[in-house]
């Protein structure tokens, strides 16, 4: 282990727990002993310097899925996503291990082109990482994430198959991950409209209910971007 390569710093209470879990080359606990904010950075100091880093795939589902905000953190995720790929630019086998198998499953048996729908409340945030196949799934977001600020929009863009790097359903939103630099750097046409008008139907208590934080962090991390 080089002196780069130590456990992150967490809350007094915790770094113990850390530290032990750290020992033990128990990444998954250790990773959720840091703060939300950190463990994205911390999964990339794995990825650079343990032995092995194909192990590291099925913690990139977890992070992900439990990131408050993946706009803050696409430097990082962008070294992470890396990883998925051989020199040759083809992705690895073992990056399939991020996806369950029946998403795995669902993944393969996409076409060669797929069209893809994000939920935002802006113009400049049409770009990233998360989209959906369901426009109704970006509806929803589009809908809650402008409830904060912006207007309600819905960006759509059909992409080659080879652009996409996962595939999660956990939370029935059908997500599809999309390689960011390949929809920015190969000029893909992005169509962005308003989203349908909300039904008027009794007001939407998801994020209130879910003691607003874990529900308002999973619509910024995933389909809106905070600019």
């Amino acid at each position: 282990m080089t002196d780069t390569f130590r456990p992150f710093r967490t809350c007094d209470e915790l770094q113990p727990l850390a530290d032990q879990y750290w020992r033990a080359g128990n990444w998954s606990q250790y990773l959720f002993t840091l703060n939300n904010g950190e463990r994205a950075a911390a999964l990339l100091n794995l990825f650079h310097h343990v032995e092995r880093p194909s192990r590291l795939w099925p913690l990139v589902n977890e992070v992900w899925s439990m990131s408050n905000c993946i706009f803050a953190d696409e430097p990082v995720w962008d070294e992470i996503w890396a990883n998925a790929y051989r020199r040759d630019g083809t992705l690895r086998r073992c990056h399939r291990f991020i996806m369950r198998p029946a998403d795995r499953r669902i993944f393969d048996a996409l076409p060669e082109t797929v069209t893809v729908y994000r939920g935002c409340n802006s113009f400049d945030a049409i770009g990233g990482y998360s989209w959906t196949l369901s426009k109704s799934v970006a509806e929803s977001f589009a809908h809650r994430v402008s409830r904060v600020r912006g207007e309600p929009l819905i960006a759509t863009v059909s992409i080659p198959r080879w652009c996409l790097l996962a595939y999660f359903d956990e939370r029935s939103e059908q997500e599809i991950v999309v390689d960011r630099q390949m929809l920015d750097g190969y000029g893909f046409e992005i169509d962005v409209e308003a989203a349908s008008p909300k039904p008027d139907t009794a007001e939407d208590t998801s994020y209130e209910e879910a003691g607003g934080r874990q529900a308002l962090h999973h619509s910024s991390g995933h389909y809106w971007i905070d600019s």
